[in-house]
């Protein structure tokens, strides 16, 4: 089976859930959906029951039903200042390696023309900006503004990523350089509709970054419904590698070898996995690190904030985990960029 370990039996609710019908991505039929083990996050109950069915045809999954608005909603980032010290030096340090592994691809010469989607707390927008782009962040949480370096170069457009904002915004087709998506293109509802988009506001040899979740990780199939990145109902679209690279192909780009190791989403996402398999619970640790709010401690609310002190007992198991995904090659993520031709 294409996800051993992931996908279940028929339960009698899939019809209300609607598994069965036609691919959004591919429009293969009902035969090649298959429904998964991953179900709503245990953290986001409130927002009702959805699944996630996988297309054997385009080997990318979607939730069911298509998530409404309220439910894609996420609370706005904490800023910089709202973290530890060692929280606030890991985020820097894993901001600077994700400049390092985009800035080069947009040249040198004129000032680069860059779009941020999804930029939350902006510290990637602000850190791109610094190396000499212009960079314009759409994010839907208006809240975020407030993070937007604009004397860097950065220009906070508090929408999604779309026809209506970017022609609100005056980026025009050919317009930009680059194109970024730090774990954004699994938020979005229509998730061909932003990457054809992206290639017509692209010029000729821009470059569209994207970086998902890795449905066929080592580290989904180990946590299982309890895989810290399986973030339904906020997440709409669950990539695999082969899948990610098959829809920027039929979105008109030409994709680059896939990255197999990132840092800061292979150890983060170890660690936060190995405490919700621990604890019952989902994601504790990073709603109230990360998001500044009242998490959810799950089932067992002393365990998990026992546990969760203890956390950086975890950490050489987590470090062992990112190694051997790495070696099977089975990363956390879906890391690709596409050229525009």
């Amino acid at each position: 089976m294409f996800l051993p370990g992931m996908v279940s039996p028929p339960r009698t609710d899939d019809a209300a859930l609607d598994t069965g019908a036609r691919c959004t991505l591919c429009g293969a039929d009902a035969d090649a959906q298959v429904p998964l083990s991953l179900r709503t996050s245990g953290d986001l109950l409130d927002l009702g029951a959805y699944r996630a069915v996988l297309c054997t045809h385009c080997r990318v999954a979607r939730t069911v039903p298509a998530p409404r608005a309220v439910a894609r909603t996420i609370a706005p980032d904490v800023g910089e200042d709202a973290l530890r010290p060692t929280q606030r030096a890991l985020l820097q340090r894993f901001i600077r390696q994700r400049v390092a592994r985009v800035r080069p691809l947009l040249g040198g010469g004129r000032r680069p023309r860059v779009a941020d989607i999804g930029g939350g707390a902006c510290a990637f927008a602000n850190a791109l900006a610094a190396t000499g782009c212009e960079v314009v962040v759409f994010e839907p949480n208006p809240a975020n503004a407030r993070f937007a370096d604009a004397s860097a170069g950065v220009r906070f457009v508090a929408a999604p990523f779309d026809e209506r904002a970017t022609a609100a915004a005056g980026v025009a087709d050919g317009m930009l350089d680059g194109i970024t998506m730090w774990h954004s293109l699994e938020h979005v509802p229509d998730a061909m509709a932003t990457l054809a988009l992206a290639r017509r506001l692209l010029r000729p040899g821009g470059v569209l970054y994207v970086c998902v979740p890795n449905l066929q990780s080592l580290q989904a199939g180990v946590g299982g419904t309890r895989w810290c990145y399986a973030d339904i109902p906020h997440h709409v679209t669950h990539f695999t590698i082969a899948g990610l690279d098959a829809a920027l192909h039929r979105t008109g780009f030409v994709t680059a070898a896939p990255r197999r190791w990132n840092a800061e989403y292979e150890i983060f996402g170890w660690y936060q996995t190995l405490l919700n398999v621990l604890t019952g619970s989902h994601n504790f640790f990073y709603n109230r690190a990360k998001k500044g709010r009242a998490a959810n401690a799950g089932p067992h609310p002393s365990w998990t904030r026992a546990v969760t002190a203890c956390g950086p007992l975890l950490l050489p198991f987590a470090l062992l985990a990112s190694w051997s995904a790495a070696a099977v090659a089975k990363p956390a993520c879906a890391e690709l960029h596409g050229i525009a031709p």
